[in-house]
């Protein structure tokens, strides 16, 4: 009010003072909730009219009252601007990934509209009488989650109904989407996915995380009015429509050092990564259950398989939602079921942002690869870092561990980014992505083929089976061979090692470099006892001083 705007509030139905059903920020109940509210600014003295019957109307909210506004504004044209904070994309993904069941915070979802059928379902507020309770739907699929682990087919595309899901793509609502880093009910993920659609459909859109949401902020969270202020002046700018706000670039962020940065868009230019690698086996019981988490938030383990990173470079910035490549085997019943893989922050004692994924897993000892995006994270690189993968059987954030047996798990680094590494033993990657331009054209389209053995290990793949592969590609454009090996320069002083690979014809052609002096491999020139070598400029300016 003290900027200048008219501020209407209202709880949902059957929830706080109002009566009702809750039905989940349906486009078919709260939706038309909030168009009639629309219709009654439409009718004040005091509102602003852009025509009849059209009040200019913005909308901000957490949580609950960020869901609305995503499926409100893609229902109701009248709604002008939205500022959502901590709402979702998806209940299904949000409550029940991969099916895994977020006990903690569903027990607590599925007593929230309790409160309003209390007294057989009638309770007195400041509007009188009002009669309300939870959806039967709802009911259901919290006995079906909390007492089974999983929720049927139709449970499922009730969740789904909620929306805003597809529903997004309606939208043409100027959006400022607020996202905590530390929100382990709704988290980045689901920001993203709104964010996606909403700047592939070419409306005004800018993402904002900031450090806290559904969970505990357990790092510096800044300047604690800094997203009250981007709120204000991306209504000034769009309600206002004054066309001289600056409402910053399209994405901000805050890590786990407390400062806030900001880029052109989201997700950033990648420029390297941060890798775990190794290998490692756990048991496998209903007593995981309590390995870890507290809840609602995710702690470090107690039986779980640990595997350190490669530190960051001080000053850069690990963002966006880690790969994790597992390949696995091992016996369990029933077999199928979940681990959980989490990052932590082992001098901290804690895991970062607080999240935790679920990763589906078949043990029926047969060896089996799995591949999963983690839950996004903001921290910042800096000296002595000491971050963990984590894989665990158990954690009490999500439901009670269903299985008895034992796996095995292997990790090993796949990065498109570094071209490739092969290793004798692969199993599992996870890769967090830095910012920078990687310096070849069109990175994007870059893969690696590897040789899956029946033991799941990766092997480097011999001459006649690549020779087999690129004569039955039909999907790449061009295929070249590589192994990454060390060499042993001499006749330069003392005897140095290097890094290289050893390459056949058309591989800086499939990179899209050229040379910058002298020429790269010729047909022929890939075969054993040929001596041909192409330097990277750093050998060539420092083990020969440029010359030739």
């Amino acid at each position: 009010m003290a900027a200048g705007y008219n501020v209407l509030t209202s709880d949902p139905r059957g929830l706080g003072g109002s009566g009702g059903t809750v039905m989940f920020d349906s486009p078919d109940f709260e939706a038309r909730d909030v168009a009639a509210l629309v219709d009654f600014v439409a009718a004040q003295p005091e509102a602003l009219l852009d025509v009849a019957g059209d009040p200019r109307v913005g909308m901000s909210g957490f949580s609950y009252g960020g869901g609305i506004q995503f499926v409100s504004a893609a229902v109701d044209r009248r709604i002008d601007a939205i500022v959502p904070d901590g709402a979702w994309h998806s209940l299904v993904t949000s409550f029940f990934k991969d099916g895994a069941v977020k006990a903690g915070w569903l027990a607590l979802i599925c007593g929230g509209g309790e409160a309003a059928a209390s007294a057989g379902g009638a309770f007195f507020s400041d509007a009188g009488l009002q009669l309300g309770g939870t959806a039967p739907e709802l009911k259901r699929a919290c006995v079906e989650a909390l007492a089974g682990g999983a929720i049927s087919d139709r449970s499922r595309q009730w969740f789904a109904d909620r929306g805003p899901g597809a529903l997004v793509d309606r939208i043409r609502a100027p959006t400022l989407i607020l996202q905590g880093t530390t929100d382990a009910l709704l988290p980045p993920s689901e920001a993203i996915a709104n964010y996606d659609r909403l700047r592939r459909n070419n409306v005004p859109v800018k993402m904002m995380w900031y450090c806290g949401g559904h969970g505990q902020c357990l790092t510096p969270a800044g300047d604690p009015r800094y997203v009250a202020r981007a709120a204000l002046a991306w209504f000034k700018r769009w309600l206002d429509r004054d066309v001289t706000v600056d409402t910053g670039p399209r994405f901000e962020w805050i890590a786990d050092d407390g400062v806030w940065r900001s880029g052109p868009d989201f997700p950033l230019a990648p420029a390297g990564s941060v890798d775990a690698a190794g290998t490692g086996s756990l048991t496998i019981s209903p007593a995981d259950y309590a390995n870890s988490g507290l809840l609602t938030f995710a702690t470090p383990a107690v039986n779980a398989a640990t595997v350190r990173f490669a530190s960051a470079p001080p000053g850069s910035d690990v963002l966006g939602a880690p790969r994790l490549r597992l390949v696995y085997r091992g016996t369990a019943v029933p077999a199928r079921t979940f681990v959980y893989a989490q990052v932590v922050d082992a001098r901290a004692a804690r895991v970062a942002g607080g999240q935790v994924t679920p990763i589906p897993v078949v043990l029926d000892g047969r060896t089996r690869v799995v591949e999963r995006a983690l839950e996004p994270l903001a921290l910042r690189g800096r000296p002595r870092s000491d971050l963990r993968l984590q894989v665990t059987p158990g954690t009490t954030f999500y439901g009670p561990q269903r299985s008895t047996g034992a796996v095995r798990l292997l990790y090993a680094l796949l990065d498109l980014e570094r071209e490739d590494w092969p290793f004798p033993r692969l199993a599992g990657v996870l890769n967090a992505v830095l910012f920078r331009p990687l310096p070849y054209p069109e990175p994007d389209r870059l893969v690696t083929v590897n040789h899956l053995t029946d033991e799941g290990y990766f092997a480097v793949m011999s001459p006649p089976n690549f020779r087999d592969v690129r004569a039955q590609n039909t999907v790449l454009e061009e295929m070249s061979p590589f192994t990454r090996e060390g060499f042993t320069l001499t006749g330069r002083g003392e005897p140095v090692r290097l890094d290289g690979a050893a390459v056949g014809e058309g591989y800086f052609d499939v990179l899209g470099v050229e040379p910058v002096l002298g020429r790269t491999v010729r047909p022929g020139e890939n075969e054993p006892g040929t001596r041909v070598a192409v330097l990277a400029h750093g050998t060539w300016a420092g083990r020969f001083g440029s010359d030739p």
